[in-house]
């Protein structure tokens, strides 16, 4: 994990629509494949699903995940 465009306890208005993007990095040595799957783990349940990249990510390079 690199960065966050909204990060932790920002207020948004129930009901209200918005978009989040998180930076990771892929600090191994070799690539994701483009299948790899990023899913929320911990926090709110915010009914979030799966998002797969549906593209490679070289080893020691940023991607980003927007929903």
């Amino acid at each position: 994990f690199v960065k966050e465009s909204i990060y932790d306890k920002h207020e948004v208005e129930a009901g209200a629509e918005f978009t989040k993007t998180w930076v990771f990095r892929n600090d191994g040595e070799t690539s994701w494949p483009a299948d790899v799957q990023f899913l929320q783990t911990t926090g709110d349940d915010i009914g979030a699903k799966p998002v797969q990249l549906g593209y490679e990510v070289k080893a020691d390079t940023l991607c980003e995940v927007t929903v």
